[in-house]
């Protein structure tokens, strides 16, 4: 398409050397799998008129993956999510007794899920009302995680769910009954310490409050103690943010309604058409089309 002088736009969403190297470690570092791996994301980078990436952050963060040194054809488009119904967060509005946490993705090594699974085991030590709903995409890689929650005597307290799906609707249908109160990422990878990733914004998106780690891309437009609870990535701050969050319930609600305004400023998918739509037809057509 550059030969023929077409306008070649890449929205840089993952690395595949990155995620499959550095991240999941299922390919090894200066293997031939890996040498064209890193090929293909340098070239998306290169032969594109323009580049766009999630946020300041990943975008360094990849160029210096890659080893491209120009930025002059980025473009910075945060992640957008479609709007979706309030959650109900029924033990913030005092409507039930135990408070439910809920994480959901896929089981991969950047989520750090095992950190909020050993977190659990420190608030059934203190006694705390809770059940954390583990939503993953399959039975088998959740495996691992199943196993550590039954070797710290959980199976009370920590459900699996593995047939939810965000496709048909169950998944939000189910979150947004049931979840209280939301994880984000724990993992120890550089990625996960620069990344801003879905299920945050998805949770503002319902207005559910948030816990996650800080990360680069995080910190680029959420503002810790505001529109969601940052905390360390060790299993007792995670403890402690929760019983915080349960103990102070106009707090929690406060972060609830902090965190849909900033999804509405910033990750709707009008929010990302405005900057997008110019990257295809040019501000001025762009004007035009509105008027329209």
């Amino acid at each position: 398409a550059r030969w023929l002088g077409k306008t070649v736009i890449v929205d840089f969403y993952i690395s595949l050397y990155d995620t499959l190297v550095n991240d999941r470690k299922t390919v090894k570092p200066k293997s031939f799998l890996a040498n064209r791996l890193l090929k293909f994301d340098r070239a998306l980078i290169h032969f594109s008129t323009t580049c766009v990436f999630l946020t300041s952050a990943e975008r360094d963060y990849y160029l210096q993956i890659t080893g491209q040194r120009n930025s002059s054809k980025t473009k910075v488009i945060p992640l957008c999510s479609p709007e979706q119904e309030p959650a109900d967060l029924a033990f913030f509005k005092g409507q039930r007794d135990r408070i439910q946490l809920c994480w959901w993705g896929t089981y991969i090594p950047l989520h750090g899920l095992e950190v909020i699974i050993q977190a659990c085991e420190i608030l059934k030590a203190n006694n705390t009302p809770f059940h954390f709903y583990v939503l993953g995409t399959s039975e088998e890689k959740g495996k691992p995680y199943a196993e550590l929650r039954d070797s710290l005597g959980l199976r009370t307290e920590i459900s699996f769910i593995n047939d939810l799906r965000y496709a048909n609707g169950s998944l939000l249908e189910f979150i947004r009954r049931e979840c209280d109160l939301a994880f984000g990422i724990f993992g120890s990878s550089d990625k996960a310490k620069t990344v801003l990733v879905n299920k945050v914004i998805e949770s503002l998106s319902m207005g559910i409050p948030v816990i996650s780690q800080p990360s680069a891309g995080l910190l680029e437009f959420i503002e810790p103690g505001f529109d969601a609870e940052v905390v360390a990535s060790t299993p007792e701050s995670i403890a402690s943010a929760v019983e915080k969050l349960m103990n102070d319930k106009e707090y929690a609600l406060s972060l609830s309604a902090r965190g849909l305004q900033k999804f509405e400023e910033k990750f709707t998918p009008k929010r990302f058409l405005e900057t997008f739509t110019p990257l295809l037809f040019g501000p001025s057509d762009h004007q035009e089309g509105r008027k329209g």
